[in-house]
């Protein structure tokens, strides 16, 4: 199964300090493997519940979903107790896995077309920077060709192109 990272953080951009944290990963449906190793397998709608470590980081073992007969993807629950008791959170994500695994970041489709009618619009006021087109491009997000690391350097790498996701 491939794995997907990531961080969970307070919004201050800290580990949830005192706060024990859960996400809780769930197929929007029951799935029907169409390719790779074992095609006709079916893939209930059973949770998957993963506890990041102390710093916030995690590591989740889902099945792909882009392999799959029908559109699947995973709808996300961050559970936490704090002193208020148990508390959630219910982000209008379609989380799509590939079977390459990676960052949470790259399989989060936001809003129409790639994201189906579902999910959450795609933040436009946020500017992509990197030499090589990004594989979370949204429709409407700016791409620029450049390199993050030196971004006033014109010698030939940075380009000063902007593209725009379609």
């Amino acid at each position: 199964m491939p794995a997907v990272t990531g961080s969970l953080r307070d919004l201050v951009g800290a580990a949830m300090a005192n706060r024990q944290g859960v996400l809780v990963f769930r197929p929007n449906e029951a799935m029907v493997q169409a390719a790779t190793t074992t095609p006709g397998t079916i893939h209930a709608t059973a949770e998957v519940r993963v506890t990041p470590s102390s710093n916030g980081e995690f590591t989740a073992n889902l099945t792909a979903t882009t392999v799959m007969l029908n559109d699947c993807y995973y709808t996300l629950r961050i559970e936490w107790v704090d002193g208020a008791g148990g508390q959630m959170d219910f982000p209008n994500w379609q989380i799509r896995v590939t079977t390459s695994g990676g960052h949470i970041g790259n399989y989060i489709s936001l809003g129409p077309p790639q994201g189906g009618w579902g999910g959450s619009l795609p933040n436009l006021s946020l500017v992509l920077m990197s030499l090589t087109f990004p594989d979370n491009l949204q429709r409407g997000q700016l791409w620029w060709k450049t390199d993050p690391d030196d971004p006033q350097n014109y010698n030939g790498r940075n380009t000063g192109e902007i593209h725009r996701g379609v």
